[in-house]
């Protein structure tokens, strides 16, 4: 047992070090990744980012979506994660409308959806962004903030319904007749048909990293856990450095300084010891939630009264990615983070959870509406599939090669967002590639050029560069498609420096 107990030492120092400074970074940007309310006016500048992450042709979401006037020749509103946007003149040039109450940040500014309504010569703009929805009367060029009866302020998508406008928030729908004046939203019941209620994989595995599974409490719990990484990583570095210090200064004939080893080496052992089931959790769930361990989470489940943590009282509490009504069909489609949901009848209707018609990769649906001819349009990382009104065929509108047979790989083009003209042109925008033209990609035209307003005052939220920085993608600049490796790495030498350092301890204790 001795032996063990030498080589499980060696592990423990030697992993330890390796990996202390990615834990301190791991700790450090976890605790404020779970509070993103604390960070949403704070923007990482252009000249911090490296340039894989530059805006180049409306990539990265620049443009999601684009509204055209019915009246007006050449006047449309363009919005994405830059904001909104509006042309007088067909995409010759743009105006930059994130002004005048609009928020302005590389968070709030997020915007997912707009609808722009029209009538008599009047038209109302609204907006919904990560800060709540917006509204623009009579090309007034004052925004105005809509109140909703929700504590969720992220607006994931606006939707048309008759005389009335759909606001979704990433927890609920609400419904409110279109007015220039007070918009009194109510919100819609979407009851879901569901005996065997349950989560994702990777639902599970992501809110048991952070704590979310227990709410405010669990996270806050999760954060002490980051903390005490943060004291363990720091602490081990000392233990293993202050040696080595002092006898430079010894050499040096340099006045001693006061050791803190002793005290830090006791509440080394102390939290780690007592901490060792979360730093567990950590470690086991951190291995899962990047490529290629996530690939074994998609498409499997777990039965909610397995979960040990309380029911949500709201069964779409931080779950809906998208939804479209279809005036055809009468039917409302949500896609949620547990799958693809299907009103029996109307937007009243009761929901039920079906397979969707084309592949959604594991991220969502990007793209989810009708067409001019009233098809279904669903893209996201997977492609753009147009699924005819009857149902029975589906077509990959970019002609991607083979059709997608699966949600786990990306397909060629991955779709962040699609819009068209009335000209009949239609355009999808791809994270990497920007802005395409569906029926002649590659051709080059002078109309849709990223204006310098765009280029000049790019940044990023602090809380996605923080992200970036979680999960590994910020050193794809330095280190190239390895980086892919670099969390699944270290959360095995993570695992490995948290049971050798319980097997020390209990060698020790024990004197095994």
């Amino acid at each position: 047992m001795k032996k063990v107990y030498k080589v499980s030492k060696w592990l423990h120092k030697w992993s330890s070090i390796i990996i202390s400074v990615l834990l301190i970074w791991m700790s450090i940007s976890g605790i404020i990744l779970n509070h993103p309310e604390l960070i949403t006016n704070v923007t990482v500048p252009k000249w911090l980012l490296p340039s894989e992450y530059d805006l180049i042709n409306w990539n990265r979401a620049a443009i999601i979506q684009a509204e055209h006037s019915k009246y007006e020749f050449g006047k449309a509103y363009f919005a994405g994660h830059e904001g909104v946007m509006k042309t007088t003149d067909g995409g010759y040039s743009f105006f930059n409308m994130n002004i005048n109450g609009y928020p302005t940040s590389a968070w709030s500014k997020k915007t997912k959806s707009i609808a722009l309504f029209e009538e008599s010569g009047k038209e109302i703009l609204f907006a919904g962004n990560f800060d709540g929805l917006y509204r623009l009367k009579n090309n007034q060029y004052a925004w105005e903030k809509l109140n909703l009866p929700s504590n969720d302020s992220k607006i994931i998508k606006i939707g048309k319904y008759h005389d009335s406008i759909i606001v979704a928030t990433d927890s609920e729908i609400f419904i409110a007749k279109i007015s220039t004046g007070i918009m009194s939203f109510v919100k819609l019941p979407i009851e879901r048909i569901d005996n065997n209620p349950s989560m994702t994989l990777i639902e599970f595995f992501f809110q048991l990293h952070s704590g979310e599974l227990w709410g405010l409490p669990g996270q806050i719990i999760f954060d002490i856990g980051g903390l005490i990484v943060l004291f363990l990583s720091i602490s081990g570095l000392y233990i293993w450095l202050s040696p080595k210090y002092r006898r430079m200064k010894l050499r040096m004939n340099l006045k001693k300084s006061k050791n803190h080893s002793g005290w830090f080496f006791k509440y080394h052992l102390k939290l780690g010891i007592w901490s060792f089931a979360l730093l567990l959790i950590f470690a086991v769930t951190g291995l899962y939630m990047r490529p290629p361990m996530i690939a074994d989470l998609i498409g499997g489940e777990i039965l909610l009264k397995y979960v040990p943590a309380p029911t949500p009282v709201n069964p779409w509490k931080h779950r809906i990615r998208n939804i479209n009504y279809d005036e055809a069909t009468n039917q409302m489609v949500i896609d949620a983070k547990d799958g693809y949901w299907v009103s029996d009848i109307g937007i009243y209707g009761k929901f039920t959870k079906q397979l969707p018609p084309v592949p959604i990769f594991a991220m969502g649906a990007t793209v989810l509406e009708n067409d001019s001819r009233g098809d279904l349009l669903i893209g996201s990382f997977a492609g753009l599939f147009r699924i005819e009104n009857s149902g029975l065929r589906a077509e990959n509108v970019l002609d991607d090669g083979a059709p997608m047979v699966s949600s786990v790989r990306p397909g060629a083009n991955l779709i962040t967002g699609y819009f068209k003209e009335p000209n009949g042109y239609e355009y999808v925008t791809t994270h990497f590639g920007g802005l395409v033209n569906v029926q002649y990609p590659n051709m080059k035209t002078s109309k849709y050029i990223m204006p310098d307003f765009l280029k000049e005052n790019y940044g990023m939220s602090l809380w996605n560069y923080l992200f970036e920085l979680h999960n590994g993608r910020l050193f794809q600049a330095f280190v190239g498609d390895y980086y892919i490796l670099i969390i699944p790495l270290s959360a095995l030498i993570f695992i490995i420096v948290i049971i050798t350092g319980v097997f020390d301890w209990l060698y020790i204790k024990f004197k095994w």
